[in-house]
């Protein structure tokens, strides 16, 4: 199976509305979710839904970390696993090896995002300046 670009733009603002719903806590960050949603988009509802199914039981227990652990993060199966077990159903791919072969995508993803909010952290210097000027700005 191929992918359109117009399906690959669906997925792309799909996935970014997924990472928004984290930030907002709608947990559109569930794999469930994600999966289904890549299966919608691919026209394969069924095994977007059985991916996210796999990916759930799979990531159950991963939702709280011990200490300063990070989990890896449920977009790898929800998204990328499903792409895998949608696109290479014809090859033998079932579910399970879809999720096998996006663990290092979700460990890779919790990377990234991890990187972005470390360097967000240096940015809180310049909000900070920005809501001086302003508060001194309407007082004076």
């Amino acid at each position: 199976m191929t992918i359109s670009m117009f399906q690959c733009l669906l997925i792309g603002l799909w996935t970014a509305f997924c990472l928004a719903g984290m930030l907002f806590g709608i947990y559109t960050n569930r794999c469930l979710v994600m999966a289904a949603g890549v299966g919608l988009i691919l026209g394969d509802l069924p095994t977007g839904l059985a991916m996210g199914a796999v990916g759930e039981l799979a990531f159950m227990g991963f939702g709280v970390s011990q200490g300063g652990s990070v989990p890896p993060n449920p977009m790898g199966p929800g998204i990328v696993g499903t792409i895998i077990a949608i696109t290479m159903k014809d090859s033998g791919i079932d579910v399970g090896s879809a999720l096998a072969l996006s663990f290092p995508f979700a460990v890779a993803f919790q990377f990234v995002i991890t990187a972005t909010y470390t360097f967000a952290t240096t940015l809180t210097s310049y909000a900070y300046k920005a809501l001086d000027k302003k508060i001194s700005g309407a007082s004076g």
